[in-house]
């Protein structure tokens, strides 16, 4: 019964992987499309990333290299010491040509995810303004350049399903051992699945390219203070106050703060604010929550207001 289930992997050309020692595997994929699951994988089972280092597994030195337009030839003589070596970089399927040049006996392994997922994650790690269809749109013409890549490609290409890598982890990482051709550890391999199993919350904080931060400093005698600042961006922060977790008010953290604590965070010395508990018609027992437009995150926890706040 197990030929029968759809395990979402498919392999082209594998037969070079047992005659090939020295190999590269270059991950492609969609932006917040599971590449980085992909490249943990290859991680923990012990092949050679350089400086791709966890949550992200992505190496600025070699990305840049392929991103240079100016570089006529790339070189890549330090990473080639290693027999095999790994790379991941979701963009790399626009260059995807003069990397298959450059790299010594390239593998593949192709990510294909949900491209509504791609689209929630868009909108949680760039901008929850995000347009959701025009997400979905660019990440099915990263798709399409990929299909088109690996149909015409004489190397070996694996294609996975981030859904399915998810219902089938070991047999993911067991596809990924044989394909690169590393024998399968028990250690190394639990290693993996563990690592696919539990998604980091590490991860989900380095891929929000722009965030807020912030904190409510204190609520006494009616009046709440506190902080809001970008991260990413310099605009001011507008910060929605938000009651029994309606949105009540919204106020601009614009106001002059010198507090140790605030300067420990950001260099921003102008992000304060306060408002009374009054303007909004709160009450004992109310609970109280701040989130900055455009961010998903709240800042910090929900307070539950008391008698003495007032």
């Amino acid at each position: 019964m197990d030929t029968l289930i759809n395990k979402g992997i498919t392999l082209f050309h594998n037969e070079l992987s047992t005659s090939e020692n020295e190999k590269t595997i270059v991950v492609l994929g969609s932006a917040r499309g599971g590449t980085s699951i992909a490249a943990g994988v290859l991680y923990h089972l012990g092949v050679e990333m350089h400086n791709a280092l966890p949550p992200v597994f992505e190496d600025a030195g070699i990305a840049e290299k392929f991103n240079s337009f100016l570089t006529r030839n790339i070189d890549l003589s330090e990473e080639n010491r290693s027999e095999v070596w790994a790379f991941k970089r979701p963009s790399a399927i626009d260059n995807i040509t003069k990397i298959h040049r450059a790299t010594r006996n390239p593998y593949y392994i192709c990510v294909f995810r949900d491209p509504l997922a791609i689209a929630n994650r868009n909108k949680i790690s760039i901008n929850s303004n995000a347009n959701l269809f025009n997400s979905m749109d660019n990440a099915l013409k990263q798709y399409k350049k990929i299909i088109d890549f690996a149909a015409s490609c004489k190397r070996p290409v694996l294609m996975c399903s981030v859904e399915k890598i998810r219902m089938y982890p070991t047999g993911f990482v067991e596809a990924v051992s044989n394909f690169v051709g590393f024998d399968k550890d028990k250690q190394s391999v639990a290693a993996a699945v563990d690592f696919i199993n539990n998604e980091p919350a590490q991860y989900l904080a380095a891929t929000r390219k722009v965030r807020s931060i912030g904190a409510i400093v204190s609520v006494k005698n009616g009046v709440v203070t506190g902080w809001a600042s970008w991260l990413g961006k310099t605009e001011v922060a507008n910060v929605d106050v938000i009651l029994n977790e309606r949105t009540v008010e919204t106020v601009e953290a614009n106001v002059n703060i010198v507090a140790e604590h605030v300067q420990r965070h950001t260099s921003n010395r102008k992000c304060g604010f306060g408002f009374r508990l009054e303007q909004i018609d709160a009450r004992p027992d109310d609970i109280l929550s701040l989130k900055v437009q455009g961010d998903v995150v709240p800042l910090g926890q929900k307070i539950k207001l008391l008698k003495e706040h007032f």
